[in-house]
């Protein structure tokens, strides 16, 4: 339902709908099929970051860094990328009273690597989305060191529950198993206007 609400109303120019639905609108390509992962824990215990590797949820000011790094870190083409980078910029003025959005910049040695935001709605679900690292730091451990620093930041913030959504070949669902969430029965599609 947050990933829903997160991407529906607008707030990103896709639209997402069970596995086998057919497309809700015409005009719509599907990009993707995703895996729905949960968790109602924070990870058991810090672990130790890579050296050179800090992450910190960014002030608003910063948001336009973050979307550019976030669509190189997916590798957006560029027909796709003005309105994603609207919509992730104008984000946060779509929050519903209750909501949040916390978009977090890694970088290793003072180089920005990768990105992710933390979506907490009123009823204490937390969304985990914009995970990208470049292509040049992966493998270094910072994927795992986002995911586990916004789960943290979701629980100590009176998160209950926290999910993501990712492709079945994505590294997020492996990382997500290894800190215990379950894979759930749903799979979503995911939209973007042709």
């Amino acid at each position: 339902a947050a990933a829903a609400r997160l991407e529906s109303h607008h707030r990103l120019p896709c639209f997402l709908t069970p596995a086998a639905a057919p497309a809700p609108l015409p005009g719509l390509t599907r990009i993707e099929q995703q895996q729905v992962w949960q968790t109602d824990r924070p990870p058991a215990g810090p672990r130790r970051q890579p050296d050179g590797v800090r992450a910190w949820p960014l002030p608003p000011a910063l948001t336009p860094l973050w979307v550019d790094l976030m669509l190189d870190g997916f590798a957006i083409p560029p027909a796709m990328r003005p309105p994603l980078a609207a919509a992730w910029e104008q984000a946060r003025s779509r929050l519903a009273p209750g909501e949040r959005l916390d978009l977090y910049l890694a970088e290793i040695n003072g180089n920005p690597a990768g990105t992710g935001a933390l979506f907490m709605d009123a009823h204490g679900v937390a969304g985990l989305y914009g995970g990208a690292v470049l292509p040049a730091y992966r493998r270094s451990g910072l994927g795992s060191m986002l995911v586990e620093h916004r789960l943290t930041a979701a629980f100590c913030n009176g998160a209950r529950l926290a999910l993501t959504q990712t492709a079945s070949d994505s590294g997020i669902g492996r990382i997500w198993e290894r800190l215990g969430a379950a894979s759930t029965d749903h799979l979503v599609q995911v939209w973007y206007p042709t």
